[in-house]
């Protein structure tokens, strides 16, 4: 249970063609949520399910709470010697519409990436999104291996048919182990993807990925320790513009980097960057290049207190058929604190910036804010309880698959 102000609740003057300006709405807001997980592992299989319920509340904006909830399955086991099959299953409703939720990227972004900053909802638009994918891993020996993936993902809103969006998505990554702290990676993926736009149409396109590079983890200590991943490549997409319908393709270099660092047990900083087409689902009907950077920081105070810090840049850019560019630019920054509180109860505390800017107004949906800034300041308490097996103290992360 969370509980704050927030200085900016809804996005503000709408200026896109047919919505009528609103006010902005300052005030409380407050959220409530529940899940209950069920987790089974060894060293051969994992099962995790997990179902969550939220409640948010915005006194200054809404009449009564807004309801969500999510369904996750994550699962894998060996089959034979080597062969690894994964499974994982995503189901969410969610009422409101979130600026951190709408980019679709051939990448996931990775931790940290705009979640430093969650936004409030930006308007009522309820939404129905699954995410299903699977993989296989299979060994060559001590030093290669192959893994190959499969997703389908839809995101359709309840209410109209615009902006829902469906991709398939397949790919093929081979590692090869060069030492005990190097490995080389190279990978492939491709993607198709269908979105519905304002006018009932439906926008196809499609886009090729290859990208490698090296992955070097090295312990300066038993308690110390850095990572470093940089991958590089080139993405090739073919789409339709979403003004004429006139057919373009277009090359993008692209590339990820990822940084880790643990400074002992109880410090560590992560920082990444990445390169990827996009589709901002509900907004706009655009192909975005995007480029994302994040850092974030973890600092466990005491031995019931810890401190976490982040901050989060992202640029989407679209070519337009007038030689002026549309540009999406998304700032954050967090700061926040836990406090354990006996083996189940904890308190948190923190501060939240969120800030984006659309270059074009006339080019979103009606009622997205072009611009849209806000400060936010929570308290919560939290209850974690074991039902049954073997659980863990409040603030300790479950076990990762």
């Amino acid at each position: 249970m969370i509980g704050g102000y927030d200085d900016n609740l809804t996005g503000g003057l709408g200026t896109s063609p047919g919505n009528a300006p609103t006010p902005m709405a300052s005030g409380p807001a407050g959220v409530a949520d529940a899940m209950l997980a069920y987790r089974r592992w060894n060293s051969r299989r994992s099962l995790v399910l997990a179902q969550t319920g939220i409640l948010r509340f915005y006194p200054g904006y809404m009449d009564g709470p807004t309801v969500g909830g999510m369904f996750d399955l994550d699962g894998w086991t060996y089959v034979g010697q080597g062969l690894k099959l994964g499974v994982s299953q995503i189901l969410r409703y969610d009422p409101l519409l979130s600026a951190s939720t709408l980019s679709i990227g051939s990448i996931p972004p990775a931790n940290g990436n705009v979640q430093t900053a969650p936004a409030a909802g930006l308007f009522e638009k309820p939404s129905v999104n699954n995410i299903s994918n699977f993989e296989i891993v299979r060994p060559w020996g001590r030093r290669d291996s192959t893994s190959l993936n499969y997703t389908y993902r839809t995101d359709l809103f309840t209410e109209q048919d615009a902006g829902d969006a469906r991709s398939h998505s397949v790919g093929a990554v081979h590692r090869r182990v060069m030492n005990g702290s190097f490995a080389v990676h190279g990978s492939y993926q491709f993607m198709g993807r269908g979105n519905t736009a304002a006018d009932g149409g439906t926008l196809y396109s499609s886009e090729h990925r290859i990208e490698g590079g090296p992955a070097i983890r090295r312990a300066f200590s038993r308690e110390s320790s850095i990572g470093l991943s940089v991958f590089a490549g080139a993405g090739y997409l073919e789409s339709r513009g979403s003004a004429d319908r006139s057919p373009y393709q277009t090359w993008l270099p692209m590339g990820r980097a990822s940084l880790t660092v643990i400074f002992s047990p109880s410090w560590s900083m992560e920082s990444g960057y990445q390169r990827y087409f996009s589709l901002l689902r509900g907004a706009t009907e655009n192909i975005y290049s995007t480029d994302t950077a994040y850092l974030g920081t973890s600092r466990r105070l005491t031995d019931r207190a810890s401190l976490s810090t982040g901050v989060s840049y992202s640029n989407s850019v679209t070519p337009q058929a007038s030689g002026i560019d549309e540009t999406f630019r998304v700032y954050g920054a967090s700061v926040q604190s836990d406090i354990a509180i006996g083996e189940n109860w904890g308190l948190t505390a923190g501060y939240y910036f969120y800030n984006h800017r659309y270059s074009s107004p006339a080019s979103v949906a009606p009622g997205f804010p072009p611009e849209y800034n806000r400060h936010a300041v929570r308290v919560g308490l939290s209850l974690r309880l074991t039902v049954a097996g073997t659980g863990h103290r409040w603030g300790q992360p479950p076990p990762r698959l």
